[in-house]
């Protein structure tokens, strides 16, 4: 994985000479789903709807601290720049938040 001072050396000498060098040996990351913002602002109004949703069927709104949330949706950051500076709160505890609180009204509905 590294020897003499190179990262990921084996899989650099497979694609050298098939890709740009600055591709081959370059050290710059990429960003997993750099257009997450975009896709949640586009769904936006629909998490609104659910998470009010959620909130009025009570289990899932305590378990899961919906308020929170909410207030996450209705403090919307004015662009991507802004909301990477919160990028684990809108990201990961919105998103995450609002999958539990589905399942956990979908499960109280099935039993």
């Amino acid at each position: 994985l590294l020897r003499d001072g190179t990262t990921r050396r084996i899989a650099r000498r497979l694609i050298a000479g098939r890709v740009p060098d600055v591709i081959a040996y370059g050290t710059r990351r990429g960003r997993q789903n750099g257009d997450w913002f975009r896709l949640l602002t586009a769904r936006r109004a629909e998490l609104i709807a659910d998470v009010e949703r959620l909130q009025a069927q009570g289990v899932a709104g305590q378990l899961v601290g919906l308020d929170r949330i909410h207030a996450l949706l209705q403090d919307w950051p004015r662009d991507a720049d802004a909301a990477e500076l919160r990028r684990t709160e809108y990201l990961q505890l919105l998103t995450r938040g609002v999958s539990m609180a589905r399942f956990l009204a979908w499960h109280a509905r099935t039993n």
